[in-house]
């Protein structure tokens, strides 16, 4: 469900399309609290993609638990809904199934998405085996956890292997958006977290055991040609993208804990700020710059009329 706020962006927004930032190799520990729910991964094969309200929790004195929905603004449009999808893409508005495309053809595809991490994901595989305590070897299977910690917050937590994955256990990614929300405000703080991340790729992306072929996009857009893409994806695959260690660690359960973010932005009336220093993450040029753009179109057309005639 969602409903347009009338806004009106400047041109250098308009005609902005990608924004980079430093990145590192190594993925940075996983936000771990508590489960509100789950989604199984079979439901998400072939293609599919499951609506569920944007959502938290908060605990009261008898740990009684309610949810609590809230509505983010992305790109200018308020939302309470948003579609998980099979190959590791959130979007808003409509599922976004289907294996990754090029990124100009993505970030025009008329739907805004957070993408976590795109790639020919396969989260109904068997990923690995663990102890149910009593010594017997449980298999695990990859999926999609909802869970949240104490305020307006949502976490989306899915875990996958790659399509073609043959071995058990497979490689594994666990990859984390958080949504920090506010019941006041539309406005909301995005959390881009990386734990255990050992391919880059699937088979149908020309990915060898995991590697090689078109690499995962990470980043965010409107849909209509504004996106920020992380560093070390969208190209080919080059194995940076894969966590150093091959571990995940816990982190404290602090709303905002700064060692747990691998990359952080807050959303003011739908356009997004890094959340380090404010700047924004799709500048508006200088008066000199939009000057020089409308000095150019002024020529351009100048140049057709002179012809003409």
């Amino acid at each position: 469900m969602s409903r347009r706020t009338p806004r009106i962006r400047p041109l250098a927004i308009a005609i902005a399309t990608a924004v980079l930032v430093p990145f590192s190799a190594h993925a940075g520990p996983l936000r771990v609290d508590r489960q509100y729910g789950s989604i199984d991964g079979a439901v998400l094969a072939n293609d599919g993609s499951v609506a569920t309200p944007i959502q938290s929790a908060e605990e009261t004195p008898t740990d009684t638990r309610s949810p609590v929905p809230f509505s983010i603004n992305f790109f200018g449009t308020v939302y309470d809904t948003l579609y998980i999808n099979e190959n590791g893409i959130i979007s808003f508005g409509a599922p976004l199934p289907g294996t990754p495309g090029t990124v100009t053809d993505l970030a025009n595809g008329g739907i805004a998405f957070i993408a976590p991490f795109f790639a020919d994901a396969d989260m109904g595989a068997t990923l690995f085996t663990h102890d149910d305590g009593h010594g017997n070897q449980v298999p695990q299977d990859g999926g999609v956890g909802l869970a949240f910690t104490f305020g307006v917050t949502m976490f989306i937590n899915m875990t996958s292997t790659f399509q073609g994955s043959t071995d058990v256990p497979a490689l594994t990614n666990t990859v984390q958006t958080a949504i920090y929300g506010s019941t006041d405000t539309t406005d909301f703080h995005l959390d881009l977290n990386y734990g255990l991340v050992q391919w880059e790729s699937g088979n149908s992306d020309g990915g060898v055991n995991g590697l090689g072929g078109a690499a995962p996009i990470i980043g965010f857009s409107d849909g209509h040609g504004l996106m920020w893409l992380a560093p070390g994806s969208g190209g080919t695959s080059t194995g940076a993208l894969l966590s150093n260690d091959g571990t995940a660690a816990q982190c404290a359960q602090a709303p905002f804990s700064v060692t747990c973010n691998n990359y952080s932005f807050l959303f003011r009336d739908g356009m997004p700020y890094y959340l380090a220093d404010g700047s924004p993450v799709f500048p508006v040029p200088e008066p000199s710059t939009l000057a020089l753009v409308a000095l150019g179109i002024g020529l351009i057309g100048f140049a057709r009329a002179t012809r003409r005639s």
